[in-house]
């Protein structure tokens, strides 16, 4: 690598991983929103966001890298044909085809390492990260840290209260709903209610409950204390991106054989994500190589433009490739190989405009 690569490339380094956090950083949090959006964000700490944001990382890097590795191309070649350097790099006789191969080398480097992160990396680090919101929120969840005036689903109760005094420790205008033990339901409804901790667990004491049982019968009391479960974790494991390339391989055979012996519309719609799924792991990880292969010698040829032109083409170039993508996206089951064709058919596009661009490039 000449001193010449090594300077290109430090300086499309420092906006791609500017652009990179910034991208990544409402790209993630958009995808912890959506999953906690049941979850009070009051039991969520600094430290719950760090490690989340971490987790899906590996998750989201190939839709995210090829957006900032073009952008930081786009803006270094700019920025470098502003200060008259692509110019001086002409006038030195250095054609710019040697000055945007690195650039595609680097891209084709990012989409391995894009592929590797995708195949070893995310299926554990979506595990961890589903079992923090599945389970380890959700068990933090006690009846006085949710939030009041709304009915909630805790474990197998339904409780709903009015309002809740922090420093007195209760809950106002309660009422539960929970399982009885002849198979129906009963409800308790209290002026208030505290919760305290007793031998077998948490409890809550209900001060004058009235008990309406599944008979239709009423009792009251002046009190009545009554065990309380810890709150049922939730399933948010995500079968398909939580797995291997070679797991989802797997899988896509037991189900073409299911599919291929039922028939069925679950079979086919299962089998159809199935592939969708290994398809999309086999070709978006090469985005970053196709963006480059195009954003280089676009960024080269750049005239003395500001930033609005930098964005405007890295925006086109970013549309065009989720036009193909929607384009060639289907509803209907077909083999595995067309499927991942059509998933490919984007790159290919991408990447052969950029080798046009690319012949062209030290044309006046």
């Amino acid at each position: 690598m000449t001193r010449l690569d090594r300077y290109i490339l430090r300086n499309i380094a420092f906006p791609s991983l500017l652009a990179f956090g910034v991208v990544n950083f409402l790209v993630v949090a958009n995808e912890i929103r959506t999953y906690m959006k049941e979850l009070p964000m009051g039991l969520v700490g600094l430290g719950d966001i760090s490690r989340l944001s971490a987790y899906f990382l590996p998750y989201l890097i190939s839709y995210v890298l090829p957006i900032t590795y073009l952008l930081g191309v786009l803006m270094t070649f700019g920025r470098l044909a502003q200060q008259g350097e692509i110019t001086a790099i002409k006038a030195a006789g250095i054609p710019l085809k040697r000055v945007v191969a690195p650039v595609i080398a680097v891209g084709g480097l990012l989409s391995l390492a894009c592929f590797f992160v995708q195949d070893k990396v995310q299926p554990w680090a979506l595990e961890r990260a589903f079992h923090i919101i599945g389970v380890e929120l959700p068990m933090r969840a006690t009846l006085d840290a949710l939030p009041a005036g709304v009915m909630h689903q805790y474990g197998d109760w339904q409780v709903y209260f009015s309002g809740k005094d922090s420093e007195r420790g209760e809950l106002t205008d309660i009422s539960i709903v929970a399982p009885s033990d002849d198979g129906g339901e009963q409800v308790y409804h209290a002026r208030s209610a505290r919760l305290t901790t007793g031998p077998s667990g948490h409890e809550i004491v209900l001060t004058q409950p009235r008990v309406i049982r599944a008979d239709g019968s009423r009792i009251g009391a002046e009190t009545l204390t009554i065990p309380v479960a810890p709150p049922t974790p939730k399933s948010v494991r995500g079968e398909r991106n939580a797995r291997s390339l070679r797991e989802l391989l797997a899988g896509e055979a037991e189900l073409t054989q299911e599919y291929n012996t039922t028939h069925t519309d679950s079979a086919k719609t299962r089998l159809r994500k199935e592939r969708n799924e290994i398809a999309e792991r086999v070709s978006l990880p090469f985005a970053a190589l196709a963006v480059a292969f195009v954003g280089a010698p676009l960024g080269v040829r750049m005239r003395r433009t500001g930033r609005s032109h930098t964005f405007a083409t890295a925006f086109f170039v970013i549309l065009a490739y989720y036009l193909l993508q929607i384009a060639f996206d289907t509803n209907a089951i077909k083999m595995l190989r067309t499927v991942v064709l059509n998933a490919w058919v984007p790159n290919l596009a991408i990447m052969l405009a950029g080798s046009v661009l690319l012949w062209r490039v030290d044309r006046v």
